[in-house]
């Protein structure tokens, strides 16, 4: 789609064979929070927490659920409008197209602004850290 991909792949035996170049850097891990602050969009499996923290960055996603809470997470996400919903199959045929829609979806973008935006006003580590030092103090 005409942008530099970071792969994080887990663990180093995943980081065979893959395609190289200069737009392309792959990993076994990366701190989310730090890549998701620059980068355009993220493709995953739909983990509570990477929807999480790519919500509380205004990340638009691509999802393609595996297991567990996976397939649930994502259709919610979806269905809030926060992003595109796939599997990997289908990925593998339609992943450009996926990409370039949550790019170019500006009502997503909107929602997603709203969201990271309201994340930040809730505070939630400051508020979580007072009722942590409130029950240690009782």
């Amino acid at each position: 789609v005409g942008r530099r991909a970071l792969l994080l792949v887990g663990r180093a035996d995943n980081l065979a064979g893959l395609p190289e170049g200069p737009e392309l850097m792959a990993a076994t891990a990366a701190p989310y929070q730090l890549v998701f602050a620059r980068a355009a969009a993220a493709v995953h499996q739909g983990g509570i927490g990477t929807i999480s923290l790519a919500i509380a960055a205004g990340l638009p996603m691509v999802l393609t659920p595996f297991s567990h809470d996976q397939p649930d997470n994502a259709r919610r996400a979806t269905r809030a409008g926060l992003a595109v919903l796939s599997t990997p199959a289908l990925f593998r045929v339609r992943g450009a197209a996926h990409l370039r829609r949550v790019l170019a979806d500006e009502a997503m973008s909107a929602r997603l602004k709203a969201a990271a935006a309201q994340i930040r006003a809730e505070k939630g580590a400051e508020r979580a850290a007072a009722e942590i030092r409130r029950a240690a103090q009782g």
